[in-house]
């Protein structure tokens, strides 16, 4: 079988990101009830790259499995595919120590935003603490609201979602 793919040009092979990879096995097993190892779920998340214009008209094969998978790691694979979706980000929020501070926080939140982790990495200061929060919301776009929520109310955070070594060391 390898040495059909010595047939193939390098720039037709297609990359597929990781994280996408995840969203793609949780698709598959919410929406068709398959479940899928990563390397059986390539297949499927490469259609993603072709318009339906590209393959109209042409003969399709995606070849699946799923018997490699290990289900203690679903929650892993879960946590990639809402993160690549823009479904649940991570911030660190510089939290002032005082009471309501948690309540006050609360009520910049939407009808939809949940938060999903609550973490003190450390007390930096006598007035404040460093706060690590993931937030988990049905729609991305909740996400816009929550920012200029924060910028509004002046609230000192930084968003590490998309920052794999920082999101890595610390989620």
């Amino acid at each position: 079988p390898l040495r059909h793919l010595r047939e193939f040009a390098t720039n037709t092979v297609r990359l597929i990101p990781e994280n996408r990879l995840c969203a793609t096995m949780i698709e598959m097993l919410n929406v068709e009830g398959v479940v899928l190892e990563p390397a059986g779920a390539l297949a499927i998340d490469a259609l993603k790259d072709f318009s339906k214009r590209e393959i109209r008209g042409k003969t399709i094969v995606a070849v699946v499995s799923g018997g490699n998978f290990d289900f203690e790691r679903l929650p892993d694979v879960k946590e990639r595919a809402l993160r690549f979706e823009g479904l649940k980000k991570y911030f660190i929020i510089r939290f002032p120590q005082r009471p309501g501070a948690l309540r006050d926080f609360l009520e910049l939140l939407g009808p939809d935003d949940d938060i999903a982790r609550f973490e003190y990495l450390k007390k930096s200061a006598r007035n404040f603490g460093s706060v690590l929060i993931g937030i988990e919301t049905k729609d991305r776009r909740n996400f816009e609201l929550l920012n200029a929520n924060f910028e509004a109310e002046g609230v000192q955070y930084q968003d590490i979602t998309d920052n794999e070594t920082l999101a890595g060391f610390i989620i």
